[in-house]
């Protein structure tokens, strides 16, 4: 406190607060107190009466008042118990929170909400399984930032062989100071992926050019096949036509691109075809389509899934559910390195099964 003498008052009076400097060396007045008459001044003990000054939020103490505190502008602060507000001229309006949530890749979200700042922790993420199993994870490195990342991951593979996605339905939700949420939920599908090829009869062949053998289904398929029904004259390595019609199609040593027609052994038929197409009728596109269970992804759809921009013009009898088998080319070589990961996917357009990226 400060103190002035009064002349008039023939003694000293209280002038007002003053703020004493880190290093002692010095006493300035604070805002709205100070000198005011000549005399003498000195710094004193606070007054033995009296008591301490609280102003409410989004409000400063200046002098004996207190004022609207620019410094919370817009601002949170609690409107009454468990209600949001935000600071608008010194009071404390109430405002209900607010979150907006996109997503910009297959493994990313980002979510604002509002009045800021939030809860500790503002967001907060979660995942249910919808259908099917190894589905989305969904969680944040800082549950405080603003705008919160929001990351989704697909699990590992728990087995050697493809193994089934699922479905999933995400949520964010953003908690301000007073309590109050708001939350964004959306699905997002994983997919188990698989390779799978198309016939070559250059994989049928030992170092010296001669037909190898190969066993399907407890039957061995061995030596050449003679002017099978269907194909130009000539012969053909009697595993490579088991394989094409395991397969569905294949190319012959010489290029050639033929598929299996109908019947087994020795009395099976095959033609001479131009493109590889897949069940939908669509040319097969190496690492560019693949086979899929229709009623998770419908016709005249591409899927995004992990590395790969798929369209989805093929079948297969063991796909079933949140399963893609990328198609690899022909040649057992052609999926050698392939890796049956559990992959993000969505589709485009969208449908219920297989969202699209967009968050409706």
């Amino acid at each position: 406190e400060m103190y002035s003498y009064d002349h008039d008052l023939a003694s000293f009076v209280a002038i007002g607060s003053a703020t004493v400097s880190e290093d002692g060396s010095s006493i300035t007045s604070d805002l709205g107190a100070g000198v005011i008459k000549a005399g003498w001044h000195c710094g004193g003990n606070p007054n033995t009466t009296g008591s301490a000054g609280h102003c409410k939020q989004c409000q400063k103490c200046q002098g004996a008042s207190c004022v609207a505190d620019p410094a919370t502008e817009r601002t949170a602060c609690t409107a009454e118990p468990g209600k949001c507000g935000v600071c608008s001229g010194g009071n404390c309006r109430s405002q209900a929170p607010t979150l907006t949530v996109t997503r910009s890749s297959l493994t990313r979200t980002d979510a604002t909400g509002a009045p800021l700042p939030g809860a500790t922790p503002a967001y907060s993420y979660s995942a249910v399984v919808l259908s099917g199993s190894n589905t989305a994870q969904y969680t944040t490195a800082d549950a405080n930032a603003t705008p919160n990342v929001g990351t989704l991951s697909a699990p590992a593979n728990p087995a050697a062989g493809p193994s089934p996605g699922g479905l999933a339905e995400l949520k964010v939700e953003f908690r301000c100071q007073a309590g109050e949420t708001a939350s964004k939920t959306f699905n997002a599908a994983t997919f188990g992926l698989s390779c799978y090829i198309l016939a070559d009869e250059g994989d049928h062949l030992d170092a010296t050019g001669a037909c190898t053998s190969i066993r399907i289904g407890g039957t061995t398929f061995s030596g050449t096949t003679t002017d099978p029904a269907g194909l130009p004259a000539g012969n053909y390595c009697t595993a490579f036509l088991a394989d094409v019609r395991l397969q569905g199609s294949g190319t012959t040593r010489n290029g050639t691109r033929i598929r299996w027609v109908s019947g087994s052994s020795p009395n099976w038929s095959f033609a001479t075809i131009v493109n590889f197409t897949g069940a939908d009728n669509r040319p097969l596109i190496p690492f560019g389509s693949c086979a899929r269970d229709r009623a998770i992804v419908p016709r005249n759809t591409t899927v995004s899934a992990g590395p790969y921009v798929l369209e989805a013009n093929d079948t297969g009898g063991a796909i079933i559910g949140y399963r893609l088998d990328v198609f690899g080319g022909t040649g057992r070589a052609a999926c050698a390195n392939f890796a049956n990961q559990i992959a993000l996917g969505v589709c485009a357009p969208g449908v219920a099964t297989c969202p699209a990226l967009a968050i409706p």
